[in-house]
């Protein structure tokens, strides 16, 4: 009896730790039961008459403040490339960019943009974007447009308020603070959508 009492122990005992260990596995890791959502992608709308949209790269972060970011701003690609060209009136969306963001998921910001912008060639614009489900984080779609006059233009909306910021004759898609003195403005450029998953 004292030694089938003594296995039992030892059985109960293993089970206790393996139990502890798959606790502990779950608990860890971005994929972990709980966390935030993973990965956003966004939806770039061009001008509506006119010329299209050009850009050399996109990205996303978390803000910190103003402009800035709270880490490196993650790449947006388009089927794996960098940057895209579309006509006027067209919309593009990103392939999934893995970014923990504090949100639902699901469609997180989306805007009818009554709006239009154009010359921003050569320019770099940062949109701030409030997501509208969840405890979520402001987050910044960043825009390096091409340099070349004539796919400059964009879809926007005019909101009350610090919306954006641009500076001329720069790149700062990789760049979680960047240089300059840069001008806000209350125009959300570009950005038609943004998901989460």
């Amino acid at each position: 009896m004292i030694r089938v009492a003594a296995i039992a122990l030892i059985i109960i005992g293993f089970v206790a730790v393996a139990a502890k260990a798959q606790i502990l596995l779950l608990g860890a890791g971005p994929g972990a039961l709980g966390a935030s959502v993973t990965q956003a992608r966004v939806t770039f709308q061009a001008r509506p008459a006119a010329v299209g949209m050009k850009l050399d790269h996109a990205s996303i972060c978390v803000q910190s403040t103003t402009y800035n970011c709270a880490s490196a701003p993650v790449e947006l690609l388009f089927s794996g490339a960098h940057g895209f060209n579309i006509a006027a009136g067209a919309t593009i969306t990103s392939d999934w960019a893995n970014i923990v963001v504090s949100s639902s998921a699901g469609t997180v910001y989306t805007k009818t943009l009554s709006s239009q912008q154009t010359g921003w060639a050569g320019y770099s614009v940062r949109t701030l974007i409030d997501p509208v489900t969840g405890n979520a984080s402001k987050l910044v779609v960043i825009m390096d447009w091409n340099s070349v006059a004539g796919s400059d233009s964009d879809a926007a909306v005019n909101e009350a308020g610090t919306n954006g910021y641009y500076l001329a004759a720069t790149a700062s898609y990789n760049q979680q603070s960047p240089a300059g003195s840069w001008t806000a403005q209350g125009f959300r450029d570009g950005v038609n959508k943004v998901e989460t998953q």
